[in-house]
């Protein structure tokens, strides 16, 4: 019995250099991919909350637009989505106009256009540069990130797109 034991342990031996370093270089393989889909996941969960916070922000816009009229100086008493520093734009020479808010990346209101960050346009197209009473408004709200996501070289990426069409009952002065 004891020569077997002795044979026994004569028989095992370690690893070899050649299979130590065979399987770190497998394991280093299978680490590439690993890291590759925690960054992915990390990208795909920034995305899903830029989603939903665009999508909401979006939502509120459009009731806040819906209950104090076309006039953007009537938003920025409606709560704190709206900074007192928006940007008036028109698109071009016809009577339609944007309103455009600017958040930096933490979604706070910023006061201009920051390299990293969202806008959130609020388009507005009617006939002419009166709002009578009676005249369906066609409205457009869409936020987007300015900085592209983990990975991604896209910048403007449109995160929410929003359409209304709105009927004011009452009378708003003429725009300038």
């Amino acid at each position: 019995m004891q020569k077997s034991l002795r044979k026994l342990r004569k028989s095992q031996t370690g690893f070899s250099l050649i299979e130590i370093i065979m399987s770190i270089g497998i394991l280093a393989i299978m680490s590439i991919f690993i890291m590759q889909m925690y960054i992915k996941a990390a990208s795909l969960k920034e995305m899903a909350f830029d989603k939903d916070y665009a999508l909401s922000a979006a939502q509120t816009a459009l009731e806040v637009y819906k209950s104090h009229g076309p006039d953007p100086e009537n938003w920025l008493n409606a709560g704190s989505l709206f900074s007192k520093e928006a940007v008036v734009n028109r698109i071009n020479e016809s009577s339609n106009y944007a309103v455009e808010y600017y958040y930096d990346k933490n979604w706070q209101p910023a006061n201009d256009k920051p390299a990293q960050g969202y806008t959130l346009r609020i388009t507005i197209e009617t006939q002419e540069n009166i709002i009578l009473p009676g005249d369906l408004i066609q409205t457009e709200v869409s936020v987007i990130r300015i900085h592209p996501y983990l990975l991604s070289e896209e910048n403007n990426t449109i995160l929410c797109n929003l359409h209304s069409g709105s009927y004011f009952p009452f009378l708003l002065s003429e725009r300038t």
